[in-house]
């Protein structure tokens, strides 16, 4: 298994992980939020891959707020 950035390739899989948690998303929803998602610079989008590169999970999250400030 590796960890690679994730890219708009990738919406159809992340598709088919979502609904195996129950969320009914298209690719097309999808594919914009990851546009969203990849073209900002406070989000990480990675995903896991096999070693056929499939899609096997993914992470995403946004940074914001700091714990400590000056």
């Amino acid at each position: 298994m590796n960890i690679r950035n994730g890219c708009l390739e990738d919406a159809a899989a992340v598709v088919g992980l979502l609904e195996q948690l129950g969320y009914l998303e298209t690719a097309g929803s999808i594919e914009t939020r990851l546009h969203q998602l990849i073209s900002h610079p406070d989000t990480l989008f990675i995903v896991a891959v096999d070693d056929a590169d499939r899609v096997v999970g993914f992470v995403s999250a946004r940074f914001g707020g700091r714990l400590l400030s000056n």
